[in-house]
């Protein structure tokens, strides 16, 4: 694994996709914990970080790591959506929305 520093430790920065499924599908980590990970990273680097708001928004974190829960329970029950299950993803809008919060975002 390239981006995974090791079994405890995750280079959110290098990690592929396929390396952190790899993580979720042997139980070294937890949909909870990529998730809970990503936002604290978001947070550090927004506010003690540059500065770069590279993520300026997220939706409310109890939301996040509840769907996350379900699907670390769907996937302790044999039930895997696709490759993707369980990762926490980014997705950039690219075009100005008149709404201020994010509305209508899931996690795969």
């Amino acid at each position: 694994m390239v981006g995974v520093v090791n079994s405890l430790q995750v280079n959110y920065l290098e990690a592929t996709s396929q390396e952190l499924g790899e993580l979720l599908a042997s139980g070294k980590r937890s949909s909870v914990n990529l998730v809970s990970s990503s936002l604290k990273r978001i947070a550090k680097d927004k506010i003690d970080g540059i500065g770069i708001r590279a993520i300026i928004e997220t939706e409310d974190a109890s939301h996040l790591l509840e769907y996350a829960r379900r699907l670390d329970d769907e996937r302790k029950h044999g039930k895997v959506r696709g490759p993707l299950h369980g990762l926490p993803i980014v997705i950039k809008a690219s075009a100005d929305f008149s709404c201020s919060k994010v509305h209508g975002f899931r996690w795969l």
